[in-house]
């Protein structure tokens, strides 16, 4: 493999499936060793839960932050809105095939770029416009009944008022809305129900555990256990590792 940093940085970012192919080898060839120093570094520098979860928190963000800075490198923003807090941020393909791409390479897109030598083909965009450029309105039958029950359940959770739920938010496009479950476990939901959650929910009565969020704040919950809407006295993600807010 070269050695120069140049030529090594440009090997890397024109061989990804070598790069991956070389990271599971050295991975097998070597995890009863790391197993082993792991549990001795464990045994040498015992901490709490709380700790080792904070470190974890705070080597995620930094992880995240190198790539959309990459990524953006004019400021940490949308490309498309302009949204500014890292909580909201995420990377959009912009060919397409995102979802297949995750399923390939893992959930932590954010190493596999960084690893791969910040490939081509990727922006930084909010969450909520990510999911309004990758689905584009259709004319479909399908697609106005779906919009349909989006309406009925919308304007119940939200009392007749269109918008997100959020303290200190007041998205209402209809695009940029979706449903929240309050106490969690939605993705284990919505593989029970499958892409019919809206009529699920109608035909349950629109039973409690459930409200309106913008996808950015409900992103924002999910990945980072707050919103920084609601959370004003939180640090921001971009301030906790230094970053300017």
């Amino acid at each position: 493999m070269p050695r120069n940093p140049d030529v090594h940085r440009k090997w890397v970012k024109d061989h990804p499936e070598n790069i991956k192919a070389i990271n599971h080898r050295n991975y097998e060839n070597h995890k009863e060793s790391r197993k082993a120093d792991g549990k001795r570094y464990r045994k040498e520098h015992p901490e709490s839960p709380e700790k080792s979860y904070e470190r974890y928190i705070r080597n995620r963000t930094k992880l995240k932050f190198d790539v959309l800075s990459y990524y953006s490198p004019n400021g940490i923003r949308c490309a498309i809105c302009g949204e500014l807090h890292l909580e909201f941020l995420g990377i959009d393909h912009i060919h397409g095939g995102g979802n297949q791409h995750r399923k390939k390479h893992g959930g932590n897109i954010y190493r596999w770029l960084k690893n791969s030598g910040f490939p081509e083909g990727y922006r930084v965009l909010c969450h909520s416009c990510n999911q309004d450029v990758g689905h584009p309105v259709k004319n479909t039958r399908s697609a106005r009944n779906t919009m349909k029950s989006k309406l009925v359940v919308f304007n119940h959770y939200c009392d007749g008022s269109l918008r997100c739920m959020c303290n200190g938010c007041n998205e209402s496009n209809i695009r940029h809305l979706c449903i929240d479950h309050i106490n969690g476990n939605g993705t284990q939901h919505r593989k029970e129900v499958g892409s019919h959650l809206y009529d699920w929910i109608i035909k349950n009565g629109f039973p409690d555990g459930f409200r309106v969020l913008c996808h950015n704040c409900n992103q924002s919950l999910g990945y980072s256990g707050y919103c920084p809407h609601n959370q004003p006295e939180k640090p921001s993600m971009r301030l906790s590792i230094g970053g300017v807010a």
